[in-house]
């Protein structure tokens, strides 16, 4: 019998029940969000785990609040102290949470909780983190540095190993 590994991607969860409430969701999404900051709505899409994703791209994506303009200095010393180890372990998933991204309806991604650590990380050398990654009022729909499709081109060892097996006939 020869058996060969897949990996299946990480499981995006979409949750609109209609394009009529998504209209509606994404209007007042539109109507609310001003001067920079957007309103953040309701949940439309998340993956089941946390998605890896290159420091290439997590930099880029801004805080919710402006944190990378003025990050606190203990904190991020504190923090590349303990995700060295982390580094050095191979362990970048058991110790810490990863940080929380929302994505807003016109695909623009916003680092909600974990701005410290994303910098640290980059400050680190990481190449990639994981991170959990939330769609509002349509999101995954819209072109953005985070959008599924795009995603999709980091997934190539990320999801889970399911053994497919074949007996050699003859």
């Amino acid at each position: 019998m020869k058996c060969t590994f897949i990996l299946r991607p990480p499981k995006l969860v979409v949750d609109i029940p209609s394009e009529d409430w998504l209209k509606q969701k994404q209007r007042v999404a539109k109507t609310k969000s001003e001067g920079g900051r957007y309103y953040i709505g309701a949940v439309t899409a998340y993956y089941e785990k946390p998605i890896t994703v290159p420091m290439s791209v997590l930099s880029k994506i801004k805080g919710s609040n402006q944190e990378q303009e003025n990050p606190r200095a203990e904190t991020l010393k504190f923090l590349k102290e303990k995700m060295a180890n982390i580094f050095l372990q191979n362990d970048k998933e058991g110790i810490y949470s990863p940080p929380y991204i929302e994505v807003a309806y016109d695909g623009t991604a916003f680092i909600a909780e974990g701005n410290h650590r994303i910098m640290a990380a980059h400050d680190l050398g990481w190449k990639e983190m994981p991170v959990d990654i939330r769609y509002f009022d349509g999101g995954e729909r819209a072109q953005g540095v985070l959008a599924p499709d795009v995603l999709s081109s980091f997934f190539k060892d990320q999801g889970e190993r399911n053994e497919i097996c074949a007996v050699a006939l003859g």
